[in-house]
């Protein structure tokens, strides 16, 4: 599983179901087999894991992926991160249950409507993009 693609500054790409433009981050089981991610996190913050993290049940099929909005809107239904992304740049962390690092990310200024993501999809570099959330 791997971070795919982010969003850090939504102004008019991709609402959430409560209409607001947030921050996005996509994950991505790139793998052959489901994964159950029930205690994964996703965070921003190297010393901080709990500013995200997949409830029970939470099943990712292979080439599946999952979207967590980065917006501080704990109280909205779905995947919503009590962190929002620096479009100045900084660093996401994405970890097991067991708390140990399968994916970070270290990334610069981002563009307001311009995703960075894998290309090719779930294996490849990141490069600035057209959202394909």
């Amino acid at each position: 599983m791997v971070i795919n693609e982010f969003l850090a500054s939504n102004d008019i790409t991709i609402a959430d179901q409560d209409g607001d433009f947030d921050d996005w981050v996509e994950l991505y089981n790139n793998g052959t087999e489901a994964i159950n991610i029930e205690g994964y996190t996703l965070t921003d913050d190297i010393t901080d894991f709990t500013l995200f993290v997949f409830p029970a049940g939470t099943i990712i099929q292979p080439n599946e992926y999952i979207v967590v909005w980065a917006d501080k809107d704990l109280e909205q239904e779905g995947y919503h991160a009590d962190f929002k992304i620096s479009a100045s740049g900084e660093t996401l962390f994405l970890t097991n249950a067991a708390l140990e690092i399968l994916d970070s990310l270290t990334f610069g200024s981002q563009e307001t409507d311009l995703s960075f993501g894998r290309f090719p999809n779930g294996t490849g570099d990141f490069r600035i993009m057209s959202p394909t959330y």
